[in-house]
């Protein structure tokens, strides 16, 4: 995997502005060291079989986040393909229709959603300059700038310790259920923890997590068999 080491924001960033700026570049560059050394197949994988989480579908989804916020919200336009194709009922689609895309494809999804968002914020040098339009996760009025780079950075990594933490409690049911149904006893009716809720925000480390977890789950699931 890429070494991430030169892309790690500066402790003592110049202004405001250069830490915000450096640190949606590492979160960027971290969402596709996570993919880009995997195979199609790999990507596409979905080790918790009762969610949706893939890590191709983790950077498609990050795709998606760019656009909505840069493309749509700051800059009042409609949003480019695939997202202009999308089903509208059907919030969960870059992680579904991910399954079906190379790692090529993924990448070139996110990196020319990143390009249109730095061509989008280049030509607004103040984060205090107002979005176009309001945005649905701001019902108190029109975001400013300074938000939009708030949420592509929040996006990746907000929701790691969420994320982490639904995986593994979605492990712990599964294998609840498993040595209930071998040993002949009813399990839990709680329901499995669904991680790609429609708003789910997702760390791009956190593809990384499910693979290692997806392990655990494995071995439990043939113990139980």
């Amino acid at each position: 995997m890429t070494d991430l080491t030169a892309w790690r924001p500066s402790l003592q960033p110049a202004s405001e502005r250069e830490a915000l700026a450096a640190q949606m570049t590492f979160c960027r560059r971290a969402a596709i060291a996570r993919i880009e050394d995997l195979d199609d197949e790999a990507a596409a994988s979905q080790p918790l079989p009762m969610t949706n989480l893939s890590v191709g579908g983790v950077v498609k989804h990050l795709a998606r986040t760019e656009d909505g916020w840069f493309v749509k919200t700051f800059s009042g336009q409609q949003l480019p393909e695939p997202w202009a194709s999308a089903p509208p009922d059907q919030p969960d689609w870059p992680f579904t229709s991910s399954r079906t895309d190379t790692v090529a494809e993924i990448i070139d999804f996110y990196e020319a959603s990143v390009r249109r968002s730095d061509d989008v914020a280049g030509k607004h040098g103040s984060l205090d300059t107002l979005a176009a339009k309001p945005a649905s996760r701001c019902p108190r009025g029109t975001p400013r700038r300074r938000l939009a780079l708030i949420a592509v950075i929040g996006d990746p990594r907000v929701a790691r310790h969420h994320s982490r933490s639904s995986v593994s409690a979605a492990i712990a049911m599964s294998s609840h259920r498993a040595m209930c149904t071998t040993l002949g006893k009813p399990s839990s009716p709680r329901p499995v923890p669904r991680l790609c809720s429609p708003f789910a925000e997702i760390h791009p480390m956190s593809a990384a997590t499910c693979f290692q977890v997806s392990i655990c789950a494995r071995r439990t699931s043939s113990a139980a068999q």
